[in-house]
């Protein structure tokens, strides 16, 4: 079992964390076995969104992190989206996406992390087969190659799969598949659907 959380409010000092348990078959309780903090070097950066967690068939976790330090060669993933590995019972980051204007969503509150990341089902045959579709509080949606997230690029994002922006005022869900497409909400904004036959091109269709 995973849980994760950072704080009620936004009251400091408080970072995101992600904590797994597994049954104890002795003591018929659950024993904490791993645990991962997004700013263990910083401050902030809770894993807050609606279905803020997401697996694959690999045992690869997923999540979205909030508003906070972003410092990656000191393991301060703010604003955020990675994808840890959970070998051995140990989680550890194995690929990240930080959009380019993080510092921007810091100063401003516009947690990348506001909504919650969808895996999409394997593409096959696509050069890209393994997907995943998050929005931000700042309206963007984003379409990521879950085997080369992108990290992090000074003054664009043109190294992911395609971002939509200027169409919502705040993304706070995680977006749904059914029937071959993905649909996304938000605040102030229209209902956008993904069109799996496109995703090969990166296209979106409303």
């Amino acid at each position: 079992m995973y849980v994760a959380f950072g704080t009620p409010g936004d009251i400091h000092p408080y970072h995101g964390w992600i904590i797994s348990y597994a049954p104890n078959s002795t003591t018929n309780t659950l024993d904490r076995v791993a645990v991962f903090s997004t700013t263990p070097n910083g401050a902030a950066g809770g894993v807050w969104s609606v279905g803020a967690l997401a697996a694959d068939t690999a045992s690869n976790i997923f999540c979205s992190v909030g508003q906070g330090t972003w410092d990656v060669p000191n393991n301060n993933l703010g604003d955020s989206f990675l994808r840890l590995t959970t070998t051995g019972g140990v989680l550890q980051r194995a690929d990240y996406f930080t959009p380019f204007n993080e510092a921007t969503l810091d100063s401003m509150d516009l947690d990348a992390g506001s909504g919650g990341p969808l895996l999409l089902p394997v593409q096959s045959g696509a050069a890209h087969p393994n997907l995943m579709v998050v929005g931000s509080k700042e309206g963007r949606v984003y379409l990521l190659d879950r085997d080369n997230m992108g990290q992090f690029q000074s003054g664009s994002d043109s190294q992911i799969m395609q971002s939509l922006v200027g169409s919502f005022n705040g993304i706070y869900t995680t977006p749904s598949f059914f029937a071959g497409k993905v649909y996304i909400s938000g605040r102030g904004g229209p209902q956008f659907r993904w069109n799996s036959a496109l995703c090969a091109n990166y296209h979106c269709d409303r």
